[in-house]
């Protein structure tokens, strides 16, 4: 019997971007199936217009923002009850090729071991530049990166391999890694979360695995904006609140390199908004989470 695929995409304020989404989706093949779109307290629900277009489709409506995990987790929860035996994290600002989730699946199923499976992201606009091939976690610094991002794609990243983690934006996951690991912490609202779910994941002898044939082709950031102060706000609070939780012995160190990525580098760029911001989240890690 097939496994059954509980897809959950999140819209916050995105409807064409999640109708382009599910267009591709909805032409998936050799895979069964049902999509969860989580409406994230958006300003005008998607809920009309995605069942007009698709009336098969789940569409759960939040009545505020709970970020990113909390979301998520909401269509996790309602996968996992309709007896999901993968759930399928997808941003709503992509789209898929027909093959990408049986790509996916054909990697999952080859090992036992291999929990939690991502793909290949491709920049939407420019479909030979990688933004993604699998991540790399380095604690002493408090820095992840995605591997290959901004490198033109010349199968240099086309072997399945291990890897820290795998972006939220194409992650597959298997239906015991979740009850095992738990859902997504919510506690990062934004930026972090599946890198700790990967860890997590690890810690309970789970392989985290790149699967370059599935490939996505990712709008980056289009929710707030890849340059955007408020999203170097979240990455400065949460990558020292990332190694407080899962290598609390590197903080110091973490804190040690903070100034060089987010105060150094933004004062070079004349980017003054971004440094306010920056400073902003130092503040509020230490306020509200390194007491």
């Amino acid at each position: 019997m097939e496994p059954l695929i509980g897809i959950v995409i999140l819209n916050w304020n995105g409807t064409a971007d999640t109708l382009e989404c599910l267009e591709s989706v909805t032409k998936l093949v050799d895979a069964n199936y049902r999509i969860y779109i989580i409406d994230n307290g958006s300003v005008k629900s998607c809920k009309q217009e995605v069942l007009s277009a698709y009336p098969s489709v789940n569409v759960i409506e939040l009545p505020i923002n709970r970020g990113f995990a909390g979301g998520v987790n909401v269509g996790i929860k309602a996968a996992l009850a309709d007896r999901a035996d993968y759930v399928w994290m997808l941003n709503n600002d992509t789209v898929v090729e027909r093959w990408t989730l049986q790509n996916l699946l054909k990697v999952a199923e080859t090992d036992p071991s291999y929990g939690i499976i991502g793909s290949k992201i491709l920049r939407y606009d420019n479909r030979s530049i990688i933004d993604h091939a699998g991540g790399k976690i380095y604690p002493c610094m408090g820095r992840i990166k995605h591997i290959g991002s901004g490198k033109r794609d010349l199968s240099q990243y086309n072997s399945i391999r291990v890897v820290d983690y795998v972006t939220g934006c194409s992650l597959l996951a298997k239906r015991p890694v979740i009850e095992e690991s738990g859902l997504l912490p919510e506690i990062y609202f934004l930026y972090f979360e599946e890198t700790e779910w990967c860890i997590k994941a690890s810690r309970r002898g789970w392989k985290v695995v790149y699967a370059p044939e599935s490939r996505v082709y990712h709008k980056i950031a289009k929710s707030i904006g890849q340059k955007s102060a408020l999203t170097t706000y979240y990455f400065a609070r949460n990558s020292l609140l990332f190694i407080q939780r899962n290598f609390p012995l590197l903080l110091p160190m973490a804190i040690f390199w903070w100034p060089r990525y987010f105060v150094i580098n933004h004062l070079m760029k004349m980017r003054i908004k971004h440094l306010k911001y920056a400073l902003m989240g130092l503040h509020d890690f230490f306020s509200v989470y390194a007491r």
